[in-house]
C-alpha cells in the first residue's frame, strides 16, 4: 500500500515538473515569438529532452550502470548524448532562423557553437536523470537491507529467547526436584515461586523489551528459588534497587549471569555469590560475583548455552550502549554489565 502510494506521487511530481518547464519554456518563447510557433517549438524540445530523461532513467541507467556494465553504459551514454544534441540543434536552428531569433549570415557561425551548447544541455538533463534514478535505487538497497536486517536480527533474537527459557526451567526443575527428594518443607514455596517465574516467561518475554521493574521482581523470583536450597543465607549477599521508571529492557538478561553464579560457587561448600544492581538516571549497572569451586559442576548439558546468547543479545540490541567485563581471579569471577536504556 505505502509502495503504491510513493509511486503515485512521483508521477505526479514528474508530471508536475514537466508541465512547469514547458509553461516556463512556452511563456518566455510566447512573448518574442509567434505563440503557435513557440508551442511548437517548446513541445518539440521538450519532447527530445523527455525521451532523453526518460532513455536514462528506465534504460542506461538500470540495465547497464546498476548492473555494473560501466563501459557499456558509457558508450551508450555518449551515443545518445550526441544524438539528441544532433537533433536538438536541428530544431533550434530551424525555428530560430525561421522565426527571425537569429540572422541567416549568423546561422552558419551560430551551428558550431550551438552544437556544443546542445551537448552540455543533454548532458546536464542525463546527468540529473542518472543521479536521481542510482540514489533512489540505492536508497531502497540500503532500506531494503536494513529491513532484512531487522528482520534477521529479530528472528535470532526470538530463537536465542527460545533456547534461554527451557535451559532455565530445566535447572529450576533440577532444584525443585532436589527439594522434594529431601522432603524439604520449602518445596511448596519453591513451586510457587517457579510459577511466577513461568508466568513471567509465557507473559512478558514475547516482547523485545519489558519494564526494568518487572525485569527486576524477575530477577528476585530466580534469586529467591535459588535461595531455598542454601544451606547458609549469609552466603549470598543481595543488594538490588527497587525502582520506579518507565525504561525498559532486553527481558531474561541477568538471569544467565546469576544461574552461572549458582552452578560454580559451591555456595554449600563455603562459598558466596553477590549480586548487585543499581540505576542511576537511564545508566543501569550489574555485578555479579562469585567464588570459584575446586570442582566445576555442571547442572545439564546445555552448558553455557545461557551466557553466550546473552552476549549475543546484548551485542544485538545494545551494540554501543553497553559495557560487559568479566574477570576471573584465581577464587573470585566477577561479571560487570553497564548499559545506558
Amino acid at each position: 500500500m505505502l509502495e503504491s502510494k510513493n509511486k503515485y506521487l512521483s508521477l505526479v511530481i514528474h508530471a508536475l515538473v514537466w508541465m512547469a518547464l514547458f509553461g516556463t519554456n512556452y511563456g518566455f518563447f510566447s512573448t518574442i515569438i509567434d505563440p503557435v510557433q513557440a508551442f511548437t517549438r517548446t513541445a518539440l524540445m521538450l519532447s527530445i529532452h523527455f525521451i532523453l530523461f526518460y532513455t536514462f532513467w528506465f534504460l542506461l541507467v538500470p540495465e547497464f550502470y546498476v548492473a555494473k556494465r560501466y563501459k557499456q553504459f558509457w558508450i551508450y551514454t555518449s551515443i545518445v548524448i550526441l544524438l539528441c544534441a544532433f537533433i536538438r540543434l536541428q530544431i533550434k536552428m530551424q525555428f530560430d532562423v525561421n522565426t527571425g531569433l537569429i540572422g541567416p549570415r549568423l546561422a552558419d557561425r551560430f551551428e558550431a557553437r550551438g552544437f556544443l551548447v546542445s551537448i552540455g544541455a543533454s548532458s546536464l538533463i542525463a546527468g540529473i536523470a542518472s543521479l536521481i534514478r542510482i540514489s533512489r535505487f540505492y536508497t531502497r538497497k540500503t532500506r531494503e537491507h536494513e529491513k532484512l536486517t531487522q528482520e534477521k536480527t529479530e528472528a535470532e533474537l526470538q530463537l536465542l529467547k527460545a533456547q534461554i527459557n527451557p535451559h532455565f526451567l530445566f535447572n529450576s526443575l533440577n532444584n525443585i526436584y532436589a527439594l522434594v527428594l529431601t522432603k524439604n518443607e520449602k518445596a511448596p514455596e519453591s513451586l510457587m515461586s517457579l510459577s511466577q517465574l513461568l508466568r513471567y516467561i509465557i507473559y512478558e518475554t514475547s516482547a523485545f523489551k519489558v519494564s526494568l521493574e518487572k525485569e527486576i521482581t524477575y530477577l528476585q523470583f530466580y534469586i529467591e528459588l535459588e535461595s531455598l536450597r542454601l544451606v547458609n543465607p549469609n552466603s549470598l549477599h543481595v543488594d538490588i534497587q527497587q525502582v520506579e521508571t518507565n525504561l525498559q529492557i532486553m527481558p531474561m538478561l541477568f538471569i544467565p549471569f546469576v544461574e552461572n553464579a549458582f552452578k560454580h560457587s559451591n555456595i554449600n561448600q563455603g562459598g558466596g555469590i553477590s549480586v548487585k544492581l543499581h540505576l542511576h538516571q537511564d545508566n543501569l549497572t550489574f555485578i555479579c560475583s562469585n567464588t570459584i569451586g575446586s570442582i566445576h559442576k555442571t547442572i545439564d548439558k546445555v552448558g553455557g548455552v545461557g551466557l553466550e546468547n546473552t552476549k549475543r543479545r546484548l551485542e544485538m540490541l545494545y551494540a554501543g550502549n553497553y559495557k560487559l567485563s568479566i574477570t576471573q581471579k584465581e577464587l573470585t569471577y566477577t561479571v560487570k554489565l553497564t548499559i545506558t536504556l
